[in-house]
């Protein structure tokens, strides 16, 4: 059994055209009364190009003196169609490059306010930072709630309008240090009595 099966579906190698080509028949010969189906390809539809312009008028019947004038009446026509219709293509050409145009100047003052805000941010950073450093070597102390101040500072710039028509608290302000409440300072003593003890 599985030798006679081994013969019917040999293997044939196709080399050429020809021989796929005899192949497909051979496949299509094996069972006649199936309907074999044929496709034929579409005809490629081809753009328009507004480059080219047909001026061929139709032919319009009439009477034989007055045809002549018709047809021309017809062409003049037809090419005034034609220029109405380019002076609106070249209206709404005129009308995109503006739109585009106005995105663009739109695009850059915003990255231009952006860009000025993040440079407002940098120099605050960097004076910050200035400050921290002469405190270090004058040998003052630094305030712990220096971080969280600067958290809170770049929060509100975010939320911060771009005019600064309001003047900001911190520059009428004098910077006032924190002082800790006699409570904490006591809690604070408790908790290094026990660590030196459970050191010990």
């Amino acid at each position: 059994m599985g030798d006679s099966d081994d013969d019917e579906k040999s293997l044939t190698v196709v080399r050429n055209a020809t021989d796929l080509q005899r192949l497909k028949l051979e496949k299509l010969m094996k069972n006649p009364d199936k309907i074999a189906v044929l496709v034929r390809p579409q005809p490629s539809k081809k753009k328009k190009s507004t480059s080219s312009v047909d001026f061929r008028v139709p032919r319009i019947l009439g009477r034989k003196t007055s045809a002549r004038t018709d047809d021309i009446h017809m062409q003049v026509y037809m090419c005034e169609q034609l220029l109405v219709s380019f002076h609106s293509w070249d209206e709404k050409d005129f009308e995109y490059h503006l739109q585009i145009e106005m995105n663009r100047k739109e695009a850059e003052d915003k990255t231009t306010k952006k860009r000025n805000k993040r440079q407002r941010r940098k120099e605050k950073m960097k004076a910050k930072r200035q400050k921290l450093k002469e405190m270090k070597i004058k040998g003052l102390p630094i305030n712990q709630d220096s971080s969280s101040s600067e958290e809170l500072t770049e929060s509100e710039e975010e939320n911060e309008p771009d005019d600064k028509t309001k003047p900001s608290k911190e520059e009428n302000e004098p910077e006032m240090e924190t002082k800790q409440s006699p409570e904490s300072e006591k809690n604070q003593e408790k908790t290094i009595e026990i660590d030196n003890e459970g050191e010990k």
